[in-house]
């Protein structure tokens, strides 16, 4: 007799096992086991079946058969290259080095139930220099997507899912430690905006992250070719929609970080990240590198001071001052990737050749020309922070102005003023600018982390 192993994934929560070739009476049902091995126990159940394994992902299905459900897995479809399921004894012991700092971080032991185990070894692992052509069968290396002088980011195939692989050469100077602060704090995250972390994995002196989904841009290059030119009316009209929604879902998703106690320190368009849905003509909306993100147990304890990390141009005037800061300042940083996002389209506007000339004039044209603007600072001093007079004085001609290609930004410019005011006490609070920009909002803004699909193309 076979019987049949299908595992399907059903949403972002479930996993569906669908079991084929059994006769389902009450003795055989208390056998069945409600894990995520379900083969494995088959096997010991029932030592005389032959067992086929399948599995597949998919959007919505409906339960058939017998269904086991456990929570989120990574499952995935075999493929010929990777090895088979390997003993638990290369999974990492207790007293290993790497399991005892990930328990400082919680991250270790995982939830059996939840663990997402594209490694065979479980969620978090250990592969020796000598096992790299293991790990090149399971992780299938695509393109580079970035790097820095201590990190690569590469996009792997692990099974039928595309990842995005983060390696950080650790040392002295930026440690383990360090490297995995980004992944506690993504754990601690669960939302459709934010990129999950699939795995880790140590070897050497290298850390790797495995993040879901692989971006297509990031929002600057995104914003950059926003031009009917290079796009075409269709396209340009398309990414223009996503683009007015995207105030919505990136102001929620700042605010669902904030409420989980979470300071990100670094929002600029380069950590904003942008995936065309695959089989659709939309896009989604991510927010990504939480490397100097911190995290706190009481509101009180997120206004710190002294030295950080940042990046001068989108920082708030009180992070540039090491001064106080609290949630304030990713509100600040927020207000300027809004008021990019904003200029990219009346850059948009203004090239379209059905748009006259007068409406592209005085002040609106100086927003379709935001750089120049910063770099007229007497101190050459092009961050935001530093030309905040001169932008209020572009914010209130902008909402006063009564002809303008976009009428309907006219209220996120009243918005983004008060998002970059100099003192952080004046500003709107991540929750209420989320509430301003509801109706900018699409059904895509969940709590919830989004599941995985299989590429398409392999």
């Amino acid at each position: 007799m076979t019987v049949t192993v299908r595992r399907r994934v059903v949403d972002e929560s479930t996993v569906v096992h669908e079991i084929s070739g059994l006769t389902l009476n009450k003795e055989t049902l208390d056998k069945i086991p409600s894990d995520n091995r379900v083969h494995e126990r088959l096997r010991a159940s029932f030592p005389n079946l032959d067992i086929e394994d399948e599995d597949f992902i998919t959007a919505k299905t409906s339960k058939t058969l017998f269904s086991a459900t456990s929570k989120t897995t990574y499952h995935t479809a075999p493929s010929g290259t990777i090895p088979k399921p390997e003993s638990l004894s290369n999974r990492l012991p207790e007293d290993h080095e790497y399991a005892k700092l990930l328990e400082s971080k919680n991250l270790w032991p995982v939830d059996g139930t939840a663990e997402k185990d594209w490694s065979n070894r479980g969620q978090h692992a250990e592969f020796l220099k000598s096992e790299r052509n293991l790990l090149n069968a399971i992780l299938e290396v695509r393109d580079i997507l970035g790097s820095t002088r201590t990190a690569v980011v590469q996009s792997v195939l692990c099974k039928r899912i595309l990842l995005a692989r983060k390696t950080i050469q650790c040392n002295r100077r930026f440690t383990k430690e360090q490297a995995i602060e980004e992944v506690a704090h993504l754990t601690r995250l669960q939302h459709s905006h934010i990129l999950q972390v699939i795995g880790t994995y140590t070897m050497d002196t290298t850390i790797s992250i495995l993040l879901y989904p692989v971006a297509d841009y990031n929002l600057s290059a995104f914003l950059d070719r926003l031009t009917p030119d290079l796009l075409g009316i269709e396209e340009w009209n398309r990414r223009k929609f996503f683009l007015r929604r995207s105030f919505g879902c990136l102001s929620y998703t700042v605010c669902y970080i904030h409420q989980k106690l979470v300071k990100h320190m670094d929002i600029k368009p380069q950590n904003v990240l942008v995936r065309h849905i695959q089989g659709t003509d939309g896009y989604r909306i991510y927010i990504a590198d939480f490397g100097i993100a911190r995290s706190y147990q009481t509101l009180e304890e997120s206004d710190t001071e002294g030295y950080t990390l940042f990046t001068r141009k989108y920082s708030a005037p009180e992070v540039v001052d090491k001064a106080t800061r609290g949630l304030g300042a990713d509100v600040f940083s927020l207000g300027c990737v809004f008021l990019e996002i904003a200029a990219a389209l009346a850059r948009a506007w203004s090239s379209l050749s059905t748009v006259s000339l007068d409406r592209a004039e005085s002040e609106w044209d100086r927003i379709c020309h935001l750089d120049d603007l910063l770099k007229s600072n007497e101190y050459d001093d092009s961050s935001y922070q530093a030309n905040i007079e001169p932008l209020q004085i572009l914010f209130n001609a902008l909402q006063t102005e009564d002809r303008r290609p976009c009428d309907d930004l006219q209220h996120i410019w009243k918005i983004i003023s008060q998002m970059m005011t100099v003192r952080p006490e004046e500003r709107p609070s991540s929750a209420v600018v989320a509430k301003w920009l509801v109706h900018h909002r699409g059904g895509c803004c969940r709590a919830v982390s989004e599941p995985l699909e299989a590429a398409k193309r392999f």
